[in-house]
């Protein structure tokens, strides 16, 4: 009788408690392990034939899950920038389901040419990010900026010299957008520069890539690259390699920032199962006892 009540008990409790974890297990939401944001230069300089080669470029690497993961562990944003930024793909996870759409819209972006608003596009890059329903300082933020020139309309930003060239200007508040967005949690930012000059190569280098100090890739060494191609057709030709870098395969659904909150929401339950099992023998360990004594 003391067995049988007992398992019987402990059978029920234990099917209810398996019941009530694989629930809490298959609600977890897998999260991304990376906020990936491209700023995109757009402006007037590039002219329209090298415009489709940069999208088209960026489209294909996007598509093809070799390169972009498609198991929902990386959410891209992209930012486009002549003389105003605009958010062309809001923070999207990749997934099979997403990936189609964002495709689509990196193959329809217009140009939007005329100056070359820089900071805007940082400052409205880093916005997007940290904005994201996704956004977690526990997990990597990481800016890549593309871009055949350099800055030349300020946002203000900046209200010192940062770069000490004598002058306060639209650098200045390119350095300052990129201040801001690692004070908020950026892990990573890195340059692309389409035929720029050595000089302004080396400006991206000590004062914008991050962490410091810069560096010109390739070889690729770690965070904080600037690197520079010959023009449109390089870009497009060697963006895939750029992608790698910055998110290098295998990439699990979810990573293990999301196992680690799953253990973090179900402590919790199992210390109560446990608890209920203690419970549940000693009730009936209590009554089988009871009762035996009031049949003696």
């Amino acid at each position: 009788m003391k067995k049988t009540s007992v398992g019987l008990a402990i059978s029920v409790l234990l099917t209810l408690i398996v019941a009530l974890l694989g629930t809490m297990i298959f609600t977890v939401k897998a999260q991304p392990v990376i906020q990936f944001a491209i700023i995109l230069n757009g402006s007037g300089s590039i002219n329209a034939p090298d415009w489709i080669l940069i999208r088209t470029g960026l489209a294909n690497a996007v598509s093809n899950p070799a390169i972009m993961p498609q198991t929902g562990s990386v959410e891209l944003t992209i930012v486009q920038f002549g003389g105003i930024a605009q958010v062309t793909v809001p923070p999207t996870v990749i997934t099979p389901a997403t990936v189609v759409a964002v495709v689509a819209t990196i193959n329809g972006m217009a140009q939007p040419g005329g100056m070359t608003a820089m900071a805007d596009a940082i400052s409205l890059a880093w916005a997007t990010v940290s904005g994201s329903a996704n956004f977690d300082p526990a997990i990597e933020q990481i800016i890549n900026l593309a871009t055949d020139g350099m800055p030349n309309v300020r946002n203000n930003a900046a209200t010192s010299d940062l770069d000490s060239d004598t002058v306060i200007d639209a650098y200045d508040d390119v350095i300052a957008e990129r201040d801001n967005a690692v004070a908020g949690g950026l892990d990573e930012f890195d340059v692309e520069g389409i035929a720029i000059s050595i000089v302004n190569r080396n400006w991206f280098r000590d004062y914008v890539v991050y962490p410091p100090p810069g560096y010109v890739a390739p070889p690729f060494i770690g965070p904080g690259w600037i690197r520079v191609v010959a023009d449109a057709t390089e870009f497009a030709a060697t963006i895939d390699e750029k992608i790698e870098v910055v998110i290098p395969p295998p990439r699990p659904v979810g990573g293990e920032w999301v196992a680690i909150n799953k253990s973090k929401l179900l402590a919790p339950w199992i210390g109560l199962a446990s608890l209920l099992i203690v419970s549940t023998v000693a009730v009936s360990v209590a009554y089988v006892k009871h009762r035996k004594k009031k049949q003696t």
